[in-house]
């Protein structure tokens, strides 16, 4: 999908979903993923005409699989795919007020499931 992520966060009754998809909203993705020896980290923010979220989360390679993945059409295109569902971090979310970021609430998070792997051709 070209380096798109969907994002989507439910906090205190509220739905806060940034879908590339649903243009109308200004849902914009900026992410970065890093790999160090230890870790894979990532930073997400996503932003809508009304919402941001910011997302650091990071997960230890001892605790991830390294998937060996071929798509049905039997290509092997990931060389290297990190998988895991022990991803931790942070989470802050943010309402946009009278045309400025006003800082909602920052989380914890824990058991995140994640999944890196560059796509080649």
């Amino acid at each position: 999908m070209n380096r798109k992520l969907l994002g989507q966060f439910y906090y205190e009754g509220r739905d806060y979903e940034f879908n590339f998809s649903k243009f109308w909203t200004g849902s914009r993705t900026f992410f970065d993923c890093t790999e160090t020896d230890t870790q894979i980290l990532w930073k997400v923010t996503q932003t809508t005409f009304r919402a941001k979220m910011e997302a650091e989360i990071a997960c230890n390679k001892e605790e991830m699989l390294l998937i060996s993945y071929e798509s049905p059409d039997g290509f092997k295109r990931h060389t290297r795919l990190w998988n895991c569902g022990n991803g931790f971090g942070t989470v802050r979310l943010y309402e946009k007020r009278q045309g400025r970021w006003q800082f909602i609430d920052e989380m914890e998070a824990g058991s995140v499931g994640c999944e890196y792997g560059e796509y080649g051709a």
